[in-house]
């Protein structure tokens, strides 16, 4: 089984934590970190899913687990990383297959979950888009993908999740800073050591902008194929994919999942 090494760290120097109950809509007084809980609290959504590990002699392995979802459109299509439900093609060819089932959606403070299945993938940009099995006339609350803005270095942003359910899965803001800007593979920002480490949490500016998504970025097949494992797992790192991208990829999904 590979570690799960891009989970959420909270002892990271710098990394500020809030966890709170968003209570009534009275905004007097909230300072930026409770205005981003009572605003977007309600589109970052957890996945549940069993985790099937599948190795050359046969044998299964399953496992139950979770990841952050973020609720892109109206409908309830939620955007989460292909890392986080454990998709490690895009790591080594040879890494045993899995595959994530029995999905579950749980929006807001639900605790059963509705039923999901996987609608389109881009494994390069470590995206990965579900939709609901049984879609109903629910308007679910989005995260506006156009409403977007392309932060600069040394800027704030904020990101969004959920604690698991041993915390009644309250909404955490984590504060971090952006350390630079990176060019390949493609255009991404790095975030600097004070920011959580876990793919697939929305990041937003201190005005509640989406400002897209952290992801696992590695170096091109060709730049490490020659390289140790050791080397070549030091090569892989948490990025924030801008919104722009985002919201382009999950135009490409819509369509995906419209043609079906």
């Amino acid at each position: 089984m590979v570690p799960r090494i891009l989970a959420i760290c909270l002892a990271a120097a710098g990394c500020i934590a809030w966890a709170i109950v968003s209570s009534g809509s009275d905004r007097t007084g909230l300072n930026e970190h409770e205005r981003l809980i009572a605003d977007k609290s309600a589109v970052v959504c957890t996945v549940k899913f069993v985790l099937q590990t599948r190795y050359e002699d046969g044998d299964d392995y399953e496992q139950e687990s979770e990841a952050t979802g973020i609720v892109v459109d109206p409908s309830g299509m939620v955007l989460c990383s292909s890392s986080a439900l454990e998709d490690w093609s895009f790591l080594d060819e040879d890494m045993p297959e899995t595959r994530a089932k029995d999905l579950r959606i749980l929006f807001g403070d639900d605790q059963e979950g509705v039923e999901a299945k996987i609608v389109a993938r881009d494994r390069e940009l470590d995206l990965v888009w579900l939709g609901l099995k049984n879609p109903d006339k629910r308007k679910h609350a989005h995260v506006e993908l156009t409403k977007a803005v392309l932060p600069r270095p040394g800027e704030r942003l904020f990101t969004l999740a959920r604690l698991d359910k041993y915390f009644d899965r309250a909404a955490a803001v984590y504060e971090g800073r952006i350390a630079g800007i990176v060019q390949k593979p493609r255009l991404l920002l790095a975030p600097d050591i004070g920011f959580p480490g876990e793919t697939g949490l929305p990041v937003f500016a201190p005005d509640g902008s989406f400002a897209g998504v952290l992801v696992a970025q590695m170096p091109e097949r060709e730049d490490h194929a020659n390289v140790d494992s050791g080397m070549f797992w030091n090569g892989m790192g948490v990025f924030i994919l801008p919104a722009e991208a985002v919201a382009k990829a999950t135009a490409r999904a819509s369509e995906t999942r419209n043609a079906e």
